[in-house]
């Protein structure tokens, strides 16, 4: 059986992952790439994901995601608490991103 050749994808930047090296293949034949993330952690990523956008950060980006969610959640909150009816729920978050 003739050996499957593979796209080098050394240098390739997709989303906050940058493409270092070639680390092996997976147990169906696709490519494993290390990849440095923007935030400087190393993550080891299948080529599949990385061209189709499944994987876009180390795990960096969905923590920031999170960690705003829960702030707009609490604004909400503390508005529902205090109130405040001179202003909407989308103000307040406008507020905070802008802040």
């Amino acid at each position: 059986m003739r050996a499957k050749r593979y796209k080098d994808l050394t240098g390739m930047v997709f989303s906050r992952l940058t493409v270092i090296s070639p680390v092996g293949q997976t147990s169906n034949g696709g490519m494993i790439w290390r990849c440095m993330c923007e935030c400087g952690m190393e993550t080891d990523v299948r080529s599949s994901n990385l061209v189709q956008g499944v994987s876009t950060s180390c795990g960096c980006k969905r923590s920031e995601v999170m960690s705003i969610r829960a702030k707009v959640r609490n604004i909400t909150r503390n508005r529902r608490k205090s109130r405040r009816w001179n202003s909407t729920p989308y103000d307040d978050v406008q507020e905070f991103l802008n802040s």
